[in-house]
């Protein structure tokens, strides 16, 4: 039997949540949701001679929107995808930042 409670930087719960919606034949909108719970990482402490501990990452929920709207008679669309929307500050990787609040937007062209 393997034996599966000392993975690293696994949350015993994870649930992520999307839906996307068709507003109009032009217009769709997703959002994805994620909720990790709490779970343990491994630090290396310099000022113990870099001996391994254990330590509590706490949990998080993130939220993320997309938006795209189809420009009529032009083979385009423009599109927005607002990523961390709730700004959360969360630790993925001990030691390590993870990025906040970005705006991502533009014009695709198809040919």
């Amino acid at each position: 039997m393997v034996r599966r409670d000392n993975l690293i930087r696994r949350p015993k719960h994870n649930v992520g949540l999307n839906r996307g919606v068709q507003i109009t034949d032009h217009l769709f909108v997703r959002v994805d949701g994620e909720y990790n719970t709490e779970r343990t990482d491994v630090f290396f402490n310099p000022a113990n001679k870099f001996a391994q501990e254990d330590i509590s990452l706490d949990a998080y929920t993130l939220l993320n929107l997309y938006a795209e709207y189809q420009i009529p008679y032009f083979q385009a669309a423009v599109f927005t995808d607002i990523r961390y929307l709730l700004n959360t500050d969360f630790t993925e990787v001990y030691g390590f930042n993870t990025s906040g609040f970005a705006l991502i937007g533009g014009i695709r062209f198809r040919f």
